[in-house]
C-alpha cells in the first residue's frame, strides 16, 4: 500500500553466546557479527574461587551483591557516557587507516565489513582511553575482534589465527608511509 510507513526507533546491542561442543555457526552467519571474544575455561584455582564466592554471595543477597559494586558501576557508567561524547572527535591516522585496509586485503578477508568494524573499533577503545587519536595497540585489539571469526577467501580460508592478524597489522602499518 502507498503512503504507509512503518518505523520504530530502536538502539540496541545484541550479545550472542554459544558453547563451541553444541556445533558452530555457519561462516556466513558468524561473519555478520561485527566483533567476537572466545572465552577460554578459568584455570586458576584463585580465580575459579573468585566466581563461586561472587556466585553464593550474590544468591545469598542480591541487593547488598548490587550495592557492594554499585561505585564501581557507576564509575564505568560515566566512563563510557565520557567515551560516547568523545568519539565523535577522535582522528583516525591515515597511516592506521591504510594499513587496515592493507591488511585486511593482505589476510583476505571477505567483504569491506571487518575494514569498518576495525576503524570504529579502534575509534571507541581510544574514546575510553580518554584519547583523541587511535594508535597502534588500538588497532591490534581490534583487528583481533573483528578478524578472529572472520571469513576469508569466500569461505575457503579459515578465519586467520590471533598470530596472523597481528603480523598482518603491523607489517602493513610499517609499510605505509606516514
Amino acid at each position: 500500500r502507498e503512503g504507509i510507513s512503518v518505523a520504530h526507533p530502536s538502539r540496541f546491542i545484541f550479545i550472542g553466546t554459544m558453547n563451541p561442543e553444541e556445533g558452530e555457526l555457519r561462516p556466513q552467519l558468524l561473519d555478520r557479527f561485527p566483533l567476537s571474544v572466545s572465552v577460554e575455561r578459568i584455570g586458576s584455582v584463585g580465580d575459579r574461587m573468585e566466581v563461586v564466592m561472587r556466585n553464593v554471595e550474590f544468591e545469598r543477597d542480591p541487593a547488598q551483591f548490587l550495592e557492594k559494586y554499585s561505585d564501581s558501576q557507576e564509575e564505568l557508567r560515566n566512563r563510557i557516557a565520557q567515551a560516547k561524547r568523545l568519539l565523535p572527535d577522535v582522528k583516525m591516522p591515515e597511516r592506521l587507516l591504510l594499513g587496515i585496509c592493507k591488511a585486511c586485503l593482505d589476510l583476505k578477508v571477505d567483504g569491506m565489513r571487518p575494514d569498518i568494524v576495525i576503524c570504529k573499533a579502534a575509534s571507541t577503545l581510544a574514546a575510553f582511553e580518554k584519547r583523541g587519536e587511535v594508535t597502534l595497540d588500538d588497532v591490534l585489539v581490534a583487528s583481533e575482534l573483528a578478524l578472529s571469526h572472520r571469513t576469508r577467501e569466500g569461505g575457503f580460508l579459515k578465519p586467520a589465527t590471533h598470530e596472523e592478524i597481528k603480523k598482518a597489522i603491523t607489517e602493513a602499518v610499517k609499510e605505509v608511509k606516514p
